[in-house]
């Protein structure tokens, strides 16, 4: 990731999209800034690119894992490239499907 840096320019607004997608495969893509996915049904055989698009969104992802590990489940967070943002995972618990973001700057 590049060096965070704040532009200094305010009044952007951004678009946000959320989405319970049951299965990422199955669902095409919206366009907003920030996209957040539940339920991608993602696994460590899903590539980054059939959740967002990499050319223009950078991906955060926290797919279902471990002892519970069930058909379902999977977070994603899908940051328009020339945002910046840093995934907070020093908030994030084990075992629980919850992700965090903190966004830095638009450039």
């Amino acid at each position: 990731m590049p060096p965070l840096r704040f532009s200094g320019e305010i009044g952007k607004k951004l678009t946000f999209l959320y989405g319970n997608v049951n299965g990422i495969r199955s669902k095409s893509e919206k366009k907003a800034d920030i996209v957040a996915l539940v339920e991608t049904w993602a696994d460590n055989s899903t590539p980054d690119c059939l959740i967002a698009d990499p050319e223009h969104y950078n991906l955060f992802r926290k797919d279902r894992e471990g002892c519970k590990k069930q058909a379902g489940g999977g977070v994603a967070i899908a940051i328009k490239k020339g945002l910046q943002a840093v995934r907070m995972e020093s908030l994030e618990v084990d075992g629980v499907e919850v992700m965090w973001i903190k966004m830095i700057a638009c450039v």
